[in-house]
């Protein structure tokens, strides 16, 4: 196991999948290739936004507008949160503090990523050396 380092995993992170344990199986909720950015900063705050690809569009230009269905069927397929994070040898313990999905908000859950490069790889930017993934 090697410990994780604070310059390791700052900036973007751009999420390659997602996986939940629900009881014994394991499950992708947004399917094989979801779209997210993780995003870690040096005060310790974190914040994720995942995505199903091909989400249906609302017929309004108001976020909080459209029908129900509209509604139900966009935000069924995406997921953000926003929180803390406390590295833990190699992994990432999120304690979560805004969610889009509120039973997260309310218990003030915690989620565990692990570090590997399987869920995700740093962000092709500017600021990001897309081989190494260090900060320039």
């Amino acid at each position: 196991m090697t410990a994780l380092t604070l310059e390791a995993i700052l900036g973007p992170w751009e999420l390659t999948a997602w996986e939940m344990r629900l009881g014994e199986a394991l499950v992708r909720p947004l399917g094989d290739r979801p779209e997210g950015i993780l995003y870690y900063a040096a005060d310790g705050w974190m914040a994720v936004q995942i995505s199903a690809p091909g989400r249906p569009t609302i017929a309004s230009p108001d976020p909080l507008g459209g029908t129900e269905r509209e509604r139900a069927a966009a935000y069924a397929s995406s997921l953000a949160y926003c929180g803390t994070y406390e590295l833990r040898g190699d992994h990432v313990l999120h304690r979560v503090r805004l969610s889009t999905f509120p039973n997260w908000t309310r218990r003030g859950a915690s989620s565990v990523r692990p570090s590997g490069r399987e869920s995700a790889h740093p962000s092709n930017t500017p600021d990001r050396d897309a081989r190494s993934g260090r900060q320039r």
